[in-house]
């Protein structure tokens, strides 16, 4: 028996399965960025991702995660930081929570964490191709910048220091595992 797949309040094709991208206990270094997902040749929705990041500090969360959608040249932002994509705050101050479309279920220190996010009710669909992409630490300092959709940015990974001369904060490698969940189909 084929059940339908509704997410949200959108009837997916007969044909649709769901697909798991997973990355796990990848060690990235500063300013390294890791693909959560890189799809193509399929159309889908994006429906749940999950990360877990291990570091000495928590400056990993000052990174923006991005997406490109259907062969765009340039990255789109999803949020200008780890915390907001999760939709929290202030390097998840206000602690551990669980919502029905995002949560964090473990934050340690010096520097651990674990969140989740459902796309059900601000779906992210794509038609040919998708990829998700998130990176160790953006730059912080005297940028209009600070999350970048062209690389390489102004920030030099191997100084630390931005084009105006700036010195960003000292960042640590990060072991990183992301899950993605994808609805897949043929139109």
């Amino acid at each position: 028996l084929n059940y339908p797949v509704i997410v949200g309040d959108l009837l997916l094709p007969s044909n649709v399965q769901l697909k798991l991208y997973k990355q796990e206990n990848i060690v990235l270094q500063p300013y390294d960025f890791i693909t959560v997902a890189n799809i193509s040749g399929t159309a889908g929705l994006l429906f749940q991702t999950t990360f877990v990041a291990n570091s000495s500090d928590f400056n990993f969360l000052e990174a923006c995660i991005r997406m490109k959608v259907d062969g765009e040249a340039n990255y789109q932002f999803l949020s200008s930081g780890t915390e907001d994509y999760f939709l929290s705050a202030f390097y998840f101050d206000a602690g551990i929570y669980q919502d029905n479309d995002a949560g964090l279920t473990y934050k340690g220190n010096p520097g651990m964490i674990s969140a989740y996010k459902f796309f059900e009710e601000d779906p992210i669909m794509f038609t040919k191709e998708f990829q998700l992409v998130w990176r160790n630490m953006e730059r912080t300092t005297g940028s209009s910048d600070s999350c970048p959709t062209k690389f390489p940015s102004d920030v030099n990974t191997t100084t630390g220091q931005s084009d105006n001369g700036m010195k960003e904060p000292e960042v640590a490698p990060a072991t990183v595992t992301t899950y993605a969940w994808v609805y897949e189909y043929t139109l």
